[in-house]
């Protein structure tokens, strides 16, 4: 289990690395959101990063499946099939011996079904949607404990050329 403190100088040191290039395109944003929140997967359990990487994959394969729908009710409804991970436990056995693997992926498995929700209701293009759901997996501040938000939301403000807002953000740490 990683303590506060060294999730709070992986943040710091993450923010510190990623000023170095140019921190207002959305590529190097995405990168430097999405790369040290797996890193910190993969150093909390190695299997907590595969599982998140299989429920990505599932989560991009229900947006495809729903964008090329012709029932708008199929559409409103498919993202839902996201949360069936959090039965695994349940209906399969696994997780059994980590269960805190488990309980931690129910915040981006919300996150990535909102994300899918609102993709699909506002159709948007395979090309925003693809970041956000990394956004949805990976971003390191929401990792341990949420928010629940839409990718989506995260990815258009990265898309926004604005200065980056250093004091509010020592507020929130």
């Amino acid at each position: 289990m990683i303590d506060p403190i060294s999730f709070l100088l992986t943040i710091l040191l993450a923010v510190a690395l990623s000023h170095l290039v140019r921190p207002r395109a959305p590529a190097v944003r995405l990168f430097w959101s999405c790369a040290p929140g797996a890193v910190l997967l993969l150093a909390a359990h190695p299997l907590a990063l595969v599982f998140a990487l299989l429920c990505l994959a599932f989560a991009a394969a229900v947006y495809a499946f729903g964008r090329r729908s012709g029932w708008p009710r199929l559409r409103a409804r498919l993202p839902y099939a996201i949360l069936l991970p959090l039965f695994a436990p349940d209906l399969f056995g696994v997780f059994a011996a980590a269960p805190i693997l488990w309980l931690g992926s129910a915040f981006f498995l919300v996150r990535q079904m909102m994300t899918v929700a609102a993709a699909l209701k506002n159709r948007r293009a395979p090309q925003d949607v693809a970041p956000a759901l990394l956004l949805a997996t990976f971003f390191l501040p929401a990792i341990p404990s949420g928010p629940v938000f839409s990718g989506l939301d995260l990815w258009d403000r990265f898309a926004e050329r604005r200065p980056p807002d250093y004091g509010e953000g020592l507020h929130r740490l």
